[in-house]
């Protein structure tokens, strides 16, 4: 099912690097905000944006108050995209 779209603005914003506390951590999302670990900015461009696509899917999904998988945040971030977000080898979002 589709994830609705996103009905506010979103803001990117620094996390600390407490607020990430395993590896595979690179960001997350609430209703406004996507919050990133300062790690995704030592990461390579396809690392970013299957992150922030796989996270814009989630802003979308709270601001509609749709309940969602991970999967399916990954597969409406790809739609965002235009192109599949699948998992590294450290088990972060790929574009």
């Amino acid at each position: 099912h589709a994830l609705g779209w996103l009905h506010h603005p979103v803001r990117l914003r620094w996390g600390r690097p407490a607020d990430f506390p395993q590896a595979r951590d690179h960001a997350f999302a609430s209703t406004g905000v996507i919050t990133v670990s300062p790690k995704l900015a030592q990461a390579d461009d396809l690392r970013v944006a299957g992150v922030l696509g796989h996270e814009l899917a989630h802003v979308a999904a709270i601001q509609n108050h749709i309940e969602h998988t991970e999967r399916e945040a990954d597969a409406v971030g790809g739609r965002i995209l235009g192109q599949h977000i699948g998992y590294d080898r450290d088990l972060v979002q790929r574009a």
